[in-house]
């Protein structure tokens, strides 16, 4: 057999992983002038210990494809600049960045500071339960902001690590470790309650009905497994060092 097309590899995720979609974004990284936005998850991702293709995949997934990798004017020379300012509300899915500062500090460089890396920036977000203000922040330059979004991925994957030690879990495999990363980024209240109520670190079954959901019956788990999908495919793409 000859090597697997792009399209039978992702019917291949696609199966495995139960969803319908597995997203194209290797997109905002496979030319010559994305090479700046490569370069800086490579760093960063290296710094707080994550696989370079799926803090990427993360990221792109919450926004920064969309609102700067894909502005015109956010290059120059046909090459993707770095020091714009980057929005982490839209960008990058930081709502509460400014709140979660001190908690996050400890994983991020020792000048990294508001005022300096970030500034806070309060958003009014309408919900179900009607208006919420949250502290997010605008980052300066696309370092800084991967930096921020990396510590909070990371303290979420601490505090999934944390919750199934807990739970007497055992280790987590790559998928489980990158699925509830991510189910913990959405929200560690729901990720706490559906990691204890699931009984153990496997994904494939619906969780439990008294899980809050997002985006309709089953949201975060299907969210979750959408983003482990597309990874996977991202990682054959050999875009990052990994």
């Amino acid at each position: 057999m000859g090597k697997k097309t792009k399209e039978e590899i992702k019917a291949g995720l696609r199966e495995k992983y139960g969803v319908d979609k597995v997203y194209e974004w290797a997109g905002y990284a496979d030319e010559p002038r994305e090479k700046p936005l490569v370069d800086a998850v490579e760093h960063v991702a290296k710094e707080l210990n994550f696989a370079p293709s799926y803090l990427y995949t993360i990221a792109i997934g919450e926004g920064l494809g969309v609102t700067y990798a894909d502005i015109l004017a956010n290059y120059k020379d046909d090459v993707l600049k770095t020091d714009v300012s980057i929005d982490g509300y839209q960008s990058l899915g930081v709502d509460d960045f400014s709140s979660d500062f001190p908690r996050v500090k400890k994983y991020l460089p020792e000048d990294y500071n508001e005022g300096d890396e970030y500034t806070s920036k309060q958003i009014v977000r309408n919900e179900w339960g009607g208006e919420t203000v949250v502290n997010s922040a605008t980052f300066d330059g696309l370092k800084n902001a991967l930096y921020g979004f990396g510590a909070i991925l990371l303290h979420r994957r601490d505090r999934f690590l944390e919750h199934k030690r807990e739970f007497k879990y055992g280790i987590p495999t790559e998928d489980q470790s990158a699925f509830w990363t991510y189910v913990y980024f959405q929200g560690e209240g729901t990720g706490r309650k559906y990691l204890e109520n699931n009984g153990d670190m496997d994904y494939t079954s619906a969780p439990p009905s008294n899980v809050a959901r997002i985006g309709g019956p089953d949201g975060i788990r299907y969210k979750a497994l959408e983003r482990l999908a597309t990874w996977r495919y991202m990682k054959t793409k050999k875009i990052f060092s990994e």
